[in-house]
């Protein structure tokens, strides 16, 4: 008779559900704030969304993407991660990738980078 219940209870045991945490069937959880709005851009940086790229990596230093990325609304922080991996790619390459900056004559373009400073804050 004791063997038929320490066997009842190894069979109990081994049959016990495994509660598992979010297996609910609730709507997932949004990771991203930004990426669920409409002013997420995809495809092509344009030049203004570049030339804050690049004044946020001059200020915060590469690698900091999140950083950069609070000062551009138009990308999310993944966006920011993987152009500011192409910007280095191209930097290890040996290209002036702060040419943006600058205007023909080689000196700091002050209207256009003006513009995208304000982007950035103080």
């Amino acid at each position: 008779n004791n063997n038929n219940n320490n066997n009842n209870n190894n069979n109990n045991n081994s049959k016990a559900k495994i509660k598992r945490r979010g297996s609910g069937g609730g709507k997932p959880r949004p990771r991203w704030k930004k990426h669920h709005t409409k002013l997420i851009k995809t495809g092509r940086w344009n030049d203004e969304e570049s030339t804050a790229f690049l004044l946020g990596m001059k200020k915060y230093g590469p690698g900091r993407w999140s950083m950069i990325g609070l000062n551009i609304p138009t990308r999310d922080t993944l966006q920011t991660k993987t152009h500011g991996h192409s910007i280095l790619k191209r930097m290890k390459k040996g290209e002036n990738v702060y040419k943006l900056l600058e205007d023909e004559n080689g000196k700091k373009s002050s209207d256009h980078m003006s513009d995208c400073a304000n982007l950035l804050g103080p």
